[in-house]
């Protein structure tokens, strides 16, 4: 299964993210060196996860938190179908938690 981000931001935001979820050691194993394409001028990072679905909250927690942060929004497609425009107001880990469809699993604080 795959997830596809994109960021509302700059190109030092998208560096940004990618050092980030390249730096979580529970994520990092889901990003390949190639793991960026260009789609409508835009480009995306991939995730693909075939381990244990409840990683999918790992990467929400991760992404809510790099929003909250940062202050800049994420476009996310999820494994399902789902997407979202995802920002830092409101609860984004949530939106993302129902995006990847991760809501039954918690993660440790």
């Amino acid at each position: 299964m795959e997830a596809r981000i994109a960021v509302d931001g700059t190109e030092a935001d998208r560096v940004s993210l990618w050092d980030w979820l390249f730096d979580d050691p529970d994520l990092r194993d889901l990003l390949g060196r190639d793991a960026s394409i260009e789609v409508n001028r835009r480009l995306e990072y991939v995730v693909v996860v075939e381990g244990p679905v409840a990683i999918w909250a790992t990467l929400a927690r991760s992404l809510a938190y790099w929003v909250v942060r940062r202050q800049v929004g994420i476009r996310l497609a999820g494994p399902h179908g789902h997407s979202a425009v995802v920002g830092p107001d409101g609860d984004p880990e949530m939106v993302l938690r129902r995006v990847l469809g991760a809501l039954e699993f918690s993660t440790p604080a």
